[in-house]
């Protein structure tokens, strides 16, 4: 099954695609019902881990981007992960 395979988004992905196509065969008068509108796609495992940097990684960051170099400026790219 595809619940045992895939994250629950992609599984919600899948069945928007299946219910477009069939609602795509229904406007030519291909199929008489849109039966994939009946059901709601089951849920399925956890999806990946977030990438996203924890509070103290951020601040470690910032703190490090802010240090001056040894000519008094701070590092080149500090506006931009200050906006970040």
């Amino acid at each position: 099954m595809l619940s045992e395979q895939l994250s629950t988004r992609l599984l919600q992905i899948a069945h928007n695609c299946l219910v477009r196509a069939i609602r795509h065969a229904e406007s030519n008068d291909l199929v008489g019902r849109n039966v994939a509108a009946l059901i709601r796609p089951p849920a399925g495992h956890e999806g990946r881990p977030s990438k996203a940097l924890s509070v103290d990684q951020a601040q470690a960051l910032l703190r490090a981007a802010s240090d001056e170099r040894p000519d008094g400026s701070p590092h080149r790219l500090h506006a931009y992960w200050s906006c970040c």
